[in-house]
């Protein structure tokens, strides 16, 4: 069994070792594999050695798990080479994206929009948001239902790909574009910065505003004290995740410290691992007709209904598909994101445009995506708000031709 639960760790470091000599670790890719690494590959470790949190799982789905976790790491180690023939490609070759947006009149009245629409969802459906509730201090003594699960809100999911992705993507090209705004500058950015951070945290997606704000401190700030500002991020968290943990659920039994910093701790290291060996333990046992995979193995984890548990961009399918189908998709999907990285680290470098630095962060976010998440979920939360920024860049240049809109 050791054998067996070492092996993707020693292919870890294999993978960062290549990583840090071909100077991929600053790379947009970054969020994926540290996703991967200590939000999945401990659980494997933890349940061998005796850890007992969820469902714990028999020895030989501790086996399969590693060993779908070592087939993940090979297929990194090659993504680490397609990456960089990709990149290479993009900072080889002359190309007119290095000019990046032409008319940013055109681009601040979009944005202007996309958050209007955004603070006028959050006023209409105010009184079904948890965290304003919270604020306002009217659910303070129940227990609450997150909107994504319980569907209380309409469009919310809608709502949570623009809010994590297009959202952060203006609000870099308004911190780091000079005079984005030309009038009023530091109290409009407070302002859009104030609504970003609303917007990415109604849904009280903990991992999702931690990430953003990692990215932000990482990329977009330009400070040499950044190692307080990644200080203040995790205290930030701290506090957010026990305002989530225990005044959502003060009708039940207050949290002490030493659960409270467990409860953390399980969250990062053991859940999405969890997640992962349970539905390999219960891949041959039949999925009720009226519920999906993600709140079966909820169940099973907790005991309990009313939640979901998604994994890993391949863990569904090893409930529905067989060990090639799920090795393929493996391959496929993790080579075909690193040459995503690979192009959005060759753009930002070639062009040093801040919309490419903007680009980098949802390919940044869709990273820490596959690792928490199904494929669908990557796709409409990654490639859709991509493919909504090409369309942008598209008719940018049209704007600009036409010159529908004077050009700052």
């Amino acid at each position: 069994m050791f054998l067996y639960v070492i092996t993707p760790w020693i292919l870890f470091f294999i993978f960062a070792y290549i990583a840090y000599k071909k100077d991929l670790l600053k790379s947009f890719s970054g969020a994926f594999y540290v996703t991967v690494t200590f939000m999945i590959l401990p659980a494997g470790l933890f349940y061998a050695f005796g850890g007992e949190r969820y469902y714990v799982p028999n020895e030989e789905s501790i086996k399969w798990f590693s060993i779908y976790m070592s087939i993940l790491y090979v297929s990194m180690i090659a993504g680490l080479f397609v990456q960089q023939k990709v990149k290479n490609l993009f900072l080889n070759r002359e190309y007119k994206l290095s000019e990046g947006f032409q008319n940013y009149t055109y681009i601040k009245w979009v944005s202007v929009i996309v958050f209007s629409a955004c603070f006028i969802y959050v006023i209409a459906f105010a009184e079904k948001i948890p965290l304003i509730q919270l604020v306002i201090g009217k659910t303070l003594q129940t227990s609450f239902s997150r909107p994504d699960v319980a569907g209380g809100i309409p469009f919310f999911y809608t709502f949570t790909i623009v809010a994590n992705t297009v959202i952060p993507f203006f609000l870099i090209l308004m911190l780091r574009k000079e005079n984005f705004f030309k009038h009023n500058n530091r109290i409009l950015l407070v302002v859009f910065t104030t609504m970003a951070v609303i917007f990415t945290s109604v849904a009280l997606n903990k991992n999702t505003l931690f990430l953003i704000i990692i990215f932000f401190i990482l990329y977009v700030i330009k400070s040499q004290k950044r190692f307080i500002y990644l200080f203040s991020a995790g205290f930030v968290f701290v506090i957010y995740y026990f305002a989530t943990k225990v005044f959502f659920n003060a009708g039940e039994n207050p949290y002490s410290a030493f659960t409270f910093v467990e409860s953390i701790l399980k969250r990062i290291f053991v859940t999405q691992g969890a997640g992962l060996t349970t539905r390999i333990e219960f891949e041959d046992k039949p999925l009720p007709d009226d519920i999906s995979i993600k709140r079966y193995i909820f169940e099973i984890m907790y005991g309990k209904e009313g939640g979901s548990a998604p994994t890993i961009f391949f863990g569904d399918n090893i409930m529905t598909d067989s060990l090639l189908v799920t090795a393929s998709l493996i391959v496929v999907a993790t080579l075909f994101f690193f040459a995503l990285a690979g192009m959005t680290d060759g753009l930002y470098q070639k062009s040093g445009k801040v919309e490419f630095l903007a680009l980098g962060y949802v390919v940044f976010y869709g990273g820490h995506l596959l690792g928490i998440s199904e494929i669908q979920s990557f796709g409409l939360r990654t490639l859709l708000p991509i493919a909504l920024i090409a369309g942008l860049y598209l008719t940018d240049k049209l704007v600009d031709r036409t010159q529908l809109f004077n050009k700052n």
